[in-house]
């Protein structure tokens, strides 16, 4: 079968590819037409990016992109190349990165707009040490389909969302709502991240329905303020939010320490294990109806109409096991 008519290609079998990954032989056009799924395991060959500038035009089909156990990947998409009005539609839709110590980041810089991958649904990044941030914040901005976020021993890492540059300045907080489809977020292991989302963002969580953040020892804050943020009318309402897991973060001392009304008309369950810090979960918030909280998986939950006063019962729970073990 000709390369033209792959449409799964495993790089680590194919180690007569890399003089085309490397560009130093010319490519056809329609090299890759109808890749739709690639992978990159173990792949000796490949130094610094795992796709080079000059190959994300030819891949006009490529679905998902799989990356794993290579110590010499330091990013994943290589927008180095690119000038400003270069502007490439990758039709990406689901995104595999695990054990790769090495990378430093998944966009070599702020693509800010010369890379759109508005199609991403599924981003998955396991066992990668280096790795600071998850998306640039031009990037993060245009994800408008995506789902899925699960995020594992990124031990390195400071945040879910890079903080925008000052060349990105043009791009208007109000241009685009962060993450609109996003159902489910899953952060776990990461023991430098102090926050998972800023306010701005948080306001585009709509669909957010499961949220589960575990074993994160430096975590402060889920929600972190922007500001001064003064005005309690304002609200940040996970309209869907169903399932919130909180488990043994050490630092967190509440959900969200700034004075917007945090509103969860969905909430069903809360679970709050080991977070010894935590003593409140806002200032202000409101759900509608009794939700089923649990301080322990193997306890039986009791019904809360108030979240603070949750967060309390639960902290005098755990401090006679303190003073006792």
């Amino acid at each position: 079968m000709q390369i033209s008519e792959l449409e799964e290609l495993d790089l680590e079998s194919r180690p007569g590819l890399q003089e085309i990954w490397h560009g130093s032989v010319h490519i056809p056009g329609l090299c890759f037409s109808d890749l739709a799924t690639l992978t990159v395991n173990d792949c000796r060959f490949l130094s610094d990016a795992v796709l080079p500038f000059h190959l994300l035009p030819l891949l006009p089909r490529l679905k998902t992109l799989e990356v794993g156990n290579s110590d010499s990947v330091k990013t994943i998409f290589d927008v180095k190349c690119a000038t400003k009005d270069t502007l490439i539609t990758f039709p990406l839709r689901k995104l595999v990165l695990s054990k790769l110590p090495n990378l430093e980041n998944i966009w070599s810089e702020d693509p800010h707009g010369i890379l759109n991958m508005s199609s991403l649904e599924e981003v998955h990044v396991k066992e990668c040490k280096g790795l600071t941030s998850v998306f640039p914040a031009s990037v993060a901005k245009n994800l408008v389909e995506l789902e899925d976020i699960v995020v594992e021993d990124c031990e390195g890492l400071m945040a879910i969302v890079a903080e925008e540059s000052k060349e990105g300045d043009e791009l208007d907080e109000n241009n685009g709502i962060i993450f609109p489809r996003l159902s489910y977020l899953k952060v776990e292991s990461c023991s430098t991240l102090r926050y998972l989302f800023k306010s701005s963002t948080a306001k585009g969580l709509g669909e957010l329905k499961r949220m589960k953040i575990k074993e994160c020892k430096s975590i402060e804050e889920i929600v972190s303020k922007e500001g001064e943020e003064s005005d309690e009318d304002e609200e940040i309402i996970f309209k869907q939010l169903q399932d919130l897991y909180l488990e043994k973060l050490d630092e967190l001392g509440c959900f969200y320490s700034g004075n917007f009304t945090l509103s969860f008309p969905s909430l069903e369950e809360v679970y709050v294990i080991k977070c010894s810090s935590m003593k409140t979960f806002s200032e202000f918030n409101k759900i509608i109806h009794p939700i089923k909280w649990y301080c322990s998986e193997h306890e039986r939950p009791h019904k809360e109409s108030d979240l603070n006063s949750a967060v309390r019962k639960t902290c005098e729970k755990e401090v006679p096991k303190l003073f006792t073990s």
